[in-house]
Formats: C-alpha cells, structure tokens, sequence
C-alpha cells in the first residue's frame, strides 16, 4: 500500500494531474464533473482513507470532492475494501474502459478528468491510450492521464517510442485528427516509480478544452 502513497507518486500526481488541470481549466473540478481513475488500493490497516493515496491528495488540495471520484480496479477485495473505508466516492470492479462506456451508456458519465495509470509497457499500452482517447473526444472540457511503464527489470522503451508507437494507432489518429485535443506543455512526464526498484514511468497528459 505504500507504493500507492509513496512521495514520488505525490510528486507525480502534482505535475501530471493537479498542476496541469488549474493551469488549463481553473482550481478545481466543476460540481457536475467526475474524475475517473485505475483506483489500485486506497485503505489502510484502520479501515479508513489511505494517507497520501490518489482520492486523499486530491482531496488534500482542493481538486475534487469525494462524491466526484470514481475508482475502478479489476480486483474485487480492493474495491470491496475502499468501499467500505470511503463510501461517499464511487467504486466499480470492472475493466476501465468497458465501465466509462457502460456509465456513458447509461446517461451516468461526465467526465472531467480521466487519470489512466498503467503497469504496462507502450507497445499494450499505447493502443489503450488511443481507444480511450478516441471515446473521450465525445466530451468537453475533459483532460486525460496517460501513464504507462518505460522501464521495468529488462524491458526498456523510451519517451520518444512511446510517442511514436501512439501515433500509429488508427485511434489516435482519428482524434488527433478533429483538431481539438492537445498535449500539455506539449512534452511528456518522466519519472522514477515507487519503491526502490528501477521502474520508469512515463506520463501524457491530454486535453481538449470548449471555450464558449
């Protein structure tokens, strides 16, 4: 669970999620808006609010309110588990994507903020990128996370590889396409991952913003 509140994750959550969303859209999410995110454990050992977890820096600084926060995660123990330590906010046991499309389904989805953390490499994990971005270009106003993993034991990729594998997806290209999203600071985030271990993670954050 530690890894999930590590300060190099705090760090990166400042400079991918919080950082970008004030500079492009204002201090925090409006009411009507939801964050969605790859939620992973947000308990601890009392039953309560993990410190420095994902809902508990946003919270912490203003971003969001609990009701507006939307975990999933595809082990049920941990969504059983924060639902019980933090039943105001919103949690599903259901692959990522295929439960924004049910929520959209439904009339049920309004995203503002779409934070996709993912433990795989580009080569998987640009095509996820891709598909998400093409759905979301249905939205105002919305800005995603693209987080996935460049280095891990003897795999290696590169920012620059990341960005080139993106660009071939069909997908992306059909919403890059419209003209609309953006890429902020127009560059992506490195950083170390949590742990001790050599992982390297490498972040894009996307935005596409209505003015009107």
């Amino acid at each position: 669970m530690k890894l999930y509140a590590s300060n190099k994750k705090k760090t990166a959550r400042v400079e991918t999620i919080i950082n970008p969303y004030r500079e492009i859209f204002g201090y925090s999410l409006p009411e009507d808006k939801q964050y969605w995110t790859m939620c992973a454990t947000h308990y601890n050992e009392n039953n309560s609010l993990l410190e420095g977890s994902e809902l508990h820096q946003l919270l912490e600084s203003g971003l969001i309110s609990e009701k507006q926060f939307h975990g999933v995660d595809i082990e049920s123990d941990i969504i059983e588990k924060n639902r019980q330590a933090i039943p105001t906010a919103k949690w599903f046991c259901q692959n990522f994507h295929r439960k924004m499309v049910q929520a959209r389904n439904n009339g049920e989805f309004n995203p503002g903020i779409v934070n996709c953390d993912h433990i795989v490499m580009p080569k998987r994990g640009t095509i996820i990128l891709a598909q998400l971005l093409s759905f979301l270009s249905h939205f105002d106003n919305v800005m995603l996370i693209g987080n996935l993993v460049l280095k891990a034991r003897t795999h290696y990729s590169s920012i620059n590889e990341m960005l080139d594998l993106l660009c071939q997806q069909p997908n992306f290209q059909k919403a890059w396409n419209t003209r609309e999203w953006n890429i902020y600071n127009n560059e992506a985030y490195q950083y170390n991952g949590a742990g001790k271990n050599t992982t390297v993670m490498g972040s894009i954050v996307f935005y596409k913003k209505h003015n009107g």
